[in-house]
C-alpha cells in the first residue's frame, strides 16, 4: 500500500442499503466461524439448512418421474398440473416410507 491508496487487488465492499446481502453473509460466517456469536444465529441458520438442497433434488425427482414437460396451453393449467405432480411425489416418498422405513400408515379422520 502506497500512502492511503489502496491497491486494485484489494477487494473492499462498500456498506451501503443494496449491500445487505453481504452483510447477512458476513454473520453467518461470523457465526460459523466464532464459537460466541454462534448461540444467537445457529437456531436461524439450521432452521434453512438443507432447504435449497432439498429443492434441488427434489426438482430432478420430480422429472424423472413424471416427464419435464407440460401439457397444459394456459398458465392456470400449467399452474395446476405442476401442482398436481408435486402432490403426486409427495404421495411416491411417503408411500416408499411407509414399505422401506416401516412409517406408520396415517389415520385419516373425517371432519363430520
Amino acid at each position: 500500500m502506497v500512502g492511503n491508496r489502496i491497491p486494485l487487488w484489494v477487494h473492499r465492499p462498500v456498506i451501503s442499503g443494496s449491500n445487505q446481502r453481504y452483510q447477512a453473509l458476513h454473520q453467518k460466517l461470523r457465526a460459523h466461524h466464532n464459537p460466541s456469536f454462534a448461540p444467537k444465529m445457529m437456531p436461524k441458520m439450521m432452521s434453512r439448512y438443507h432447504a435449497r438442497s432439498n429443492v434441488e433434488t427434489t426438482f430432478p425427482m420430480i422429472k424423472a418421474k413424471f416427464g419435464d414437460s407440460l401439457r397444459s396451453k394456459s398458465d392456470v393449467g400449467q399452474f395446476n398440473e405442476v401442482l398436481c405432480k408435486v402432490i403426486a411425489h409427495n404421495l411416491c416418498v411417503l408411500i416408499s416410507c411407509i414399505h422401506e422405513i416401516g412409517l406408520e400408515v396415517p389415520t385419516f379422520v373425517s371432519a363430520s
